[in-house]
């Protein structure tokens, strides 16, 4: 965001008509708005990327079967997901 601000002649002229409070404020909102972002983006997590398994994924199918079925009555088969193509693992 600095960069944007330097290289913008609009914005570098409206960043330098605020108070150094509310400066200050922005920095620190865009500091952590960038924090969390990072945070997000850098997670790699084994768990997530291996495939749950056979049993949870039919706790999961039973669970969500109605609303499967509607989603097959709105948007057609969706493969892989929706009764017409649905698989067992």
């Amino acid at each position: 965001m600095p960069g944007l601000v330097k290289r913008t002649p609009g914005l570098r002229h409206a960043w330098n008509a605020l108070p150094d409070s509310a400066r200050d404020r922005l920095r620190a909102r865009l500091r952590a708005a960038d924090y969390r972002k990072e945070q997000r983006s850098t997670r790699d997590d084994k768990q997530l990327r291996e495939r749950p398994s056979t049993a949870v994924v039919e706790r999961l199918r039973a669970h969500y079967e109605p609303d499967l079925d509607l989603l097959e009555q709105l948007v057609g088969p969706v493969p892989g997901v929706t009764q017409g193509d649905r698989a067992t693992e």
